[in-house]
C-alpha cells in the first residue's frame, strides 16, 4: 500500500560540557565530562522559525520527532 505521508525526521543526541567532569557515582557517564541537565534544544527550519522544542533530562540526553514537511509536492500528471 502506498501512503503519500512524508517520513518523520527522529534526532537523539547528548549535551557535554568540556570544562567540568562527573562526579556523581550513580550517573551513567561517571568520570567523564559533565553532562549538564535540563537544557533546552531547539529545532528550527532553514527560515529561523522553531519547530519543536525538547528539554534534556538528568543526564544530558534528548530526543525529538519532528515531521519531514507539511505539505506534499505532487507531481503534475499529464495525460
Amino acid at each position: 500500500m502506498f501512503t503519500e505521508a512524508p517520513v518523520a525526521g527522529h534526532g537523539v543526541g547528548f549535551i557535554l560540557d568540556d570544562t567540568a567532569a562527573e562526579f556523581n557515582h550513580f550517573a551513567p557517564n561517571f568520570g567523564e565530562k559533565y553532562s549538564p541537565p535540563h537544557l533546552p534544544v531547539s529545532v528550527q527550519d532553514w527560515t529561523g522559525r522553531e519547530l519543536s522544542r525538547v528539554y534534556s533530562d538528568q543526564f544530558g540526553s534528548y530526543n525529538f520527532l519532528v515531521p519531514s514537511s507539511f505539505t506534499i509536492t505532487r507531481r503534475s500528471r499529464r495525460a
